[in-house]
């Protein structure tokens, strides 16, 4: 049983964890039930227990402790064993949602992101960070980057997991006109839930082969280079037709 508690809105009764996984941003479905202001006595309930002052040392602790127990069995703790190729997760219903988000080349991590990892986590940087504007990604997406800035385009897609969004200051070293915020990976995704589907070789040579065909006419109709967001579903077929093709081959 897990308790969420507020003195002016009440408290929710559930079995979710505080998780992205358990509130819905994973594969895990759980139920509660939400009570009154009052209907819960939080003092008699509590006084059994033992209970420790939260604070930024501890929490700290926790994330190292926590780290440690993934790094045992990083293959059981992100999902590897059961990851989905491209085609099952197309395949899948519901499916995983993610979101697409091209780049030109390496960029930089700004100091409003690396400030984040400080404070989150005591490290000098970000693991991964993309541009983006305002509305375009949000905290808790999967979001798969490409990199658009020459014929390599499809050899380098990546999963970045958005830890945190900050607004990048248009004084800073790693400000992009456009793309006035910047999304940020805080950790390596082992410590997160696992992507919706894994990239191999197979999908990336499906991802290069639909680029191909459609040509530099035809990708502006289906891979907005311009725009973060949810993929089109046009390209989705593409992806898994090509995909499929190649696994024929």
């Amino acid at each position: 049983m897990k308790v969420y508690w507020s003195a002016s809105r009440g408290a929710v009764i559930t079995s979710a964890n505080l998780s992205s996984n358990a509130l819905g941003h994973g594969d895990l479905r759980e139920a509660g039930i939400r009570l009154p202001r009052g209907a819960v006595d939080i003092a008699r309930l509590l006084k059994p227990l033992k209970k420790v002052r939260l604070t930024a040392r501890k929490l700290t602790q926790l994330r190292s402790s926590y780290r440690t127990e993934r790094e045992k069995n990083p293959a059981r703790s992100s999902g590897r064993n059961e990851q989905l190729t491209f085609a099952e997760w197309y395949a899948s219903k519901p499916r995983g949602s993610w979101k697409l988000a091209p780049y030109n080349g390496a960029g930089r991590s700004s100091q409003a992101i690396r400030n984040y990892a400080r404070a989150e986590s005591g490290k000098r940087d970000i693991e991964y960070c993309v541009g983006t504007r305002r509305g375009e990604l949000a905290e808790n997406d999967y979001v798969l980057c490409v990199d658009v800035s020459d014929e390599r385009v499809a050899k380098t897609p990546e999963w970045l997991f958005v830890s945190k969004i900050v607004h990048v200051g248009i004084t800073d070293p790693a400000y992009e006109r456009g793309f006035p915020y910047q999304a940020g990976q805080l950790d390596p995704l082992k410590y997160y839930r696992r992507p919706p589907f894994r990239i191999d070789a197979q999908f990336r040579r499906a991802l290069r082969q639909v680029l191909v065909d459609l040509g530099t006419d035809g990708v502006a109709n289906y891979f907005d280079w311009r725009v973060n967001g949810p993929p089109k579903p046009t390209l989705l077929r593409r992806l898994n037709e090509a995909f499929l093709a190649e696994g024929a081959v």
